[in-house]
């Protein structure tokens, strides 16, 4: 956990680079910060740069104001090819926000006066389809799913007890992977969300089925997986707190052994 964070917060480019993209990003990440921005934006911001300038400096660009337009159309088309860490084409979604950092980036650029052209002025974000998900799971189907958990294994009893309090509650799985221990009240089945979305917090109710899958999993399958010392609620077979993606893909397939022919299963997450 310790190294996840020192990778999060290392500087998108060298620092020692004078009005290099490392120098500016960190002037950047500061004036989000100042702005009540979460730490999650702040994350994400980060990475999202981060991927455009290990790409710029393939190129032997290191500082913002080497930049063009035709530099940022080259980048659009290199995503539109880049593959994920599936191997599969990036979704339009993930290209939207690479490109939008970027934008966002040179924007802060220009109103600090550190470039006088913006090379983002005309970048047209790729178009998102939109289309009518089908793929909404009726209550029975619900519950056939939550038999899918191995409960033989520790994480299968995790697993069950994250779904319970998931399709019970309408949590999003950012709410869910952020859950402290000690945002669970089991006397009065309140979930205490200090994480949603925009920062902001709200207390759910909990159902009498799923604080009972929750209280089974904390008796008895999360201190032999609490290996960091951490608070988070539900962690990994490491100790490490779950990801967004590691809960979409355990979910995932999940749903995916219940429906094979199911292929946009994970959008419901």
């Amino acid at each position: 956990m310790a190294r996840l964070k020192q990778w999060h917060r290392k500087p998108v480019a060298e620092l020692s680079i004078e009005d290099g993209f490392g120098v500016w990003f960190e002037r950047y990440h500061k004036h989000m910060q100042v702005n009540g921005y979460t730490e999650q934006t702040l994350t994400q911001k980060r990475e999202t740069i981060r991927y455009f300038v290990a790409w710029c400096e393939e190129r032997g660009l290191e500082k913002p104001y080497q930049v063009t337009e035709e530099v940022v159309n080259r980048y659009k088309h290199h995503l539109h090819y880049a593959p994920s860490q599936t191997g599969e084409p990036l979704s339009v979604s993930t290209q939207r926000l690479r490109l939008t950092s970027v934008k966002v980036f040179f924007r802060y650029l220009m109103e600090q006066r550190f470039i006088e052209v913006n090379p983002c002025k005309t970048l047209q974000l790729p178009r998102v389809k939109h289309k009518v998900c089908r793929d909404f799971l009726a209550l029975e189907e619900v519950e056939t799913v939550l038999l899918e958990p191995d409960l033989s294994k520790p994480t299968g009893i995790r697993d069950r007890a994250m779904m319970e309090l998931f399709f019970s509650s309408g949590l999003r799985r950012n709410e869910l992977t952020h859950i402290g221990v000690f945002d669970v009240n089991m006397v009065d089945r309140k979930l205490n969300i200090v994480e949603g979305k925009g920062g902001k917090q709200r207390v759910i109710p909990m159902t009498s089925r799923a604080c009972m899958w929750l209280e089974h999993y904390m008796d008895g399958v999360r201190p032999q997986l609490d290996k960091k010392l951490t608070d988070r609620l539900f962690l990994g077979r490491y100790g490490q707190p779950l990801s967004n993606g590691t809960v979409t893909r355990s979910f995932g397939q999940y749903i995916k052994r219940f429906n094979g022919n199911c292929t946009e299963s994970q959008s419901i997450l």
